[in-house]
């Protein structure tokens, strides 16, 4: 496993844009997730994990192909979520598939990630087959959305 220490390290400018530019996110169908629950549940759905940074120290999962250990101070600086625990993982999106919808839920214009996250996850919960997302709803893959719906 690499130490990164520099703020100008590749890996870490990357891991910014991805967590700050919604465009950056759909052009890489790449987005970011953070916390142990979300790379557990990462792992259990066989998300495609391309990359993962811990902070301080690595914590006890399996090995992966690519990861960094970063100081606190690096890690709060790539992070885009305040007072993250770590760790900071990328993963490719999952590919959409056509199959049968029983039920949806359309949101319109629902704006806070926080929210939108928290209606997917309650939604999840009711067996709700998908959830569309119309205009002006925050962005799906943006870190605040992600961890909201615990994944």
């Amino acid at each position: 496993m690499e130490r990164i220490t520099a703020r100008q390290n590749a890996v870490i400018r990357r891991f910014r844009d991805l967590g700050r530019d919604p465009a950056q996110r759909r052009q890489d169908r790449t987005y970011l997730c953070d916390g142990e629950k979300l790379l557990e549940e990462a792992l259990r759905s066989e998300a495609e994990i391309l990359c993962v940074m811990w902070k301080g120290k690595r914590g006890d999962f399996p090995p992966f192909s690519k990861e960094y250990l970063l100081a606190e101070e690096l890690y709060d600086y790539v992070s885009p979520m305040k007072n993250s625990p770590g760790p900071l993982f990328s993963v490719r999106m999952m590919e959409e598939r056509a199959g049968a919808v029983h039920n949806a839920l359309i949101l319109e214009g629902v704006q806070d990630p926080g929210n939108v996250g928290t209606v997917i996850r309650t939604a999840d919960a009711f067996g709700i087959d998908v959830v569309i997302l119309l205009e002006q709803c925050a962005d799906l893959y943006g870190p605040k959305t992600v961890r909201s719906a615990m994944g």
